[in-house]
């Protein structure tokens, strides 16, 4: 929803949370909805494309994230 987005946005002031950068973020789950995490503001996070895409490989692994990509 608009309002846990504009929250979270807010509360990691406009920033990722891992490396601080403002270009091309993304609302993140901290522990993924595919692994049973919820929607909830003490679940999300800013991510930037980066980042995000770096936690999804140390959760899934490589080639899930290929699979997203479309790379093999």
């Amino acid at each position: 929803p608009a309002a846990i987005r504009r929250a979270v946005s807010k509360r990691d002031q406009g920033k990722c949370t891992r490396c601080g950068g403002t270009h091309a973020l993304e609302i993140e789950h901290i522990l993924p909805f595919a692994l049973g995490g919820g929607s909830t503001l003490e679940n999300l996070r800013l991510a930037c494309r980066s980042c995000n895409s770096f936690f999804v490989i140390q959760t899934f692994g490589p080639e899930v994230m290929r699979s997203f990509r479309g790379t093999s």
